[in-house]
């Protein structure tokens, strides 16, 4: 428990990327330790594996409730994946990678979606929602298909609205809350 502690508190950081110290990151760590707990209880995973989770979500620069949020996509990965151990590595690499990116890249978005079990257009689709670009009255799904495909190559997402598109096409496709 103390060394899981120590690990995540040497991790922690505030919610613009800032490492935390003393007190808060004190905080920071045990909420981070009774989360894994408590999502640990409600779901197949050990405490463990959601510290590894945690770790690495941590490592790919997500912190606070992102953090738990994106442990739970993780661990929705893993199920949805049963004969892939190392899917929700690859999800949570890819995902990290989208995150630190100034644009959404198109073997960051590749790499993501396997990991997940999403087709690219799925995330591509959620992607331009997120950021504001809808299907227009009367087009076509090829035609927005090709036009959001587009402004990807053109770098119009950036690599946050890529996290917040995987996540929601994630989430759509669990048909509920991430984690459950």
């Amino acid at each position: 428990r103390e060394a899981s502690i120590t690990t995540l508190r040497a991790m922690a950081r505030d919610s613009s990327g800032r490492r935390l110290t003393g007190g808060a990151a004190d905080r920071e760590a045990r909420g981070q330790f009774r989360f894994a707990q408590e999502f640990a209880r409600q779901t197949p995973l050990d405490t463990a594996q959601v510290l590894d989770l945690q770790r690495q979500t941590s490592a790919a620069g997500f912190s606070g409730a992102r953090n738990r949020e994106v442990v739970q996509a993780a661990a929705d990965v893993g199920a949805f994946n049963p004969n892939d151990p190392s899917a929700a590595n690859r999800f949570l690499l890819g995902l990290g990678q989208l995150r630190n990116a100034s644009t959404v890249r198109l073997q960051d978005l590749r790499q993501t979606s396997q990991a997940a079990g999403l087709g690219e257009n799925d995330i591509l689709r959620a992607i331009a929602r997120e950021s504001g670009q809808t299907q227009r009255q009367g087009e076509s799904d090829a035609s927005y298909n090709s036009r959001i495909q587009k402004m990807q190559r053109e770098g119009r997402f950036t690599g946050a609205q890529g996290v917040e598109g995987v996540l929601a096409a994630l989430q759509a496709r669990n048909g509920g809350a991430l984690g459950s």
